[in-house]
């Protein structure tokens, strides 16, 4: 077993063999944008029957999402902070399992202002913003049970987005929902739940285009 997986497993603290979930994932930024859950039937799983879950060759620990009700809640002040008339940036590792609308990350300002990145019907890798009158999508096509990088970046509702290195093309409407939350593993409120394992996450509030290359590289050399 990896030292970061025996790590995990003693901070875990599954002694009997069974099931541990995840009640905060915590932000390694000095700014506390922890994500946490409450309620135990909507915790995401990082150990199955005494052992901690992994994904990809490099079988890196990752936090499974069941497509279901699972998700972790940021609050309001992350996403206050993607704005998509100001600059940011989002980019993680996640592997899709479930078809349709699934949602990885969902942010909203307010009704007019709102962030998603996710799967829509057709299993295309969609990044999309909403300013009250038009919807802006990029989509790059994927697998099911396959690693991706995904690189978002956002100024004032210029957008791009990378998967795996690739830029992806425009697209067709995804999925989105108003309420001022940034929520990982689904829509605000619940909806289009996330299936298959996240294991990173990060945001900037700023444009990363030109570092693109070198995060992504550090990500992949690491997560892939």
């Amino acid at each position: 077993m990896a030292a970061y997986t025996t790590t995990l497993l003693t901070f875990a603290s599954d002694a009997d063999g069974g099931d541990v979930f995840v009640v905060t994932w915590y932000d390694q930024s000095t700014n506390g944008n922890y994500a946490t859950q409450g309620a135990g039937a909507n915790q995401p799983k990082i150990v199955s029957s005494g052992a901690v879950i992994t994904e990809g060759t490099s079988a890196k620990p990752a936090i499974e999402f069941d497509g279901s009700n699972d998700r972790l809640e940021v609050g309001s002040v992350l996403a206050n902070q993607i704005d998509i008339t100001a600059s940011y940036t989002i980019t993680g590792v996640a592997s899709p399992e479930g078809t349709g609308f699934r949602t990885i990350v969902g942010s909203a300002v307010d009704t007019n202002n709102r962030t998603a990145i996710g799967l829509n019907t057709s299993n295309d890798f969609c990044f999309e913003q909403f300013d009250g009158s038009a919807n802006r999508v990029s989509k790059s096509s994927v697998t099911l049970n396959v690693q991706y990088l995904f690189f978002a970046t956002n100024t004032n509702k210029s957008q791009g987005l990378w998967l795996n290195s690739v830029a992806a093309t425009d697209a067709d409407v995804f999925s989105q929902n108003p309420t001022n939350d940034f929520v990982i593993g689904a829509r605000q409120g619940g909806g289009n739940p996330f299936d298959g394992p996240i294991q990173e996450l990060v945001v900037w509030t700023s444009n990363q285009n030109a570092a693109r290359v070198g995060i992504e590289t550090n990500i992949n050399d690491y997560w892939l």
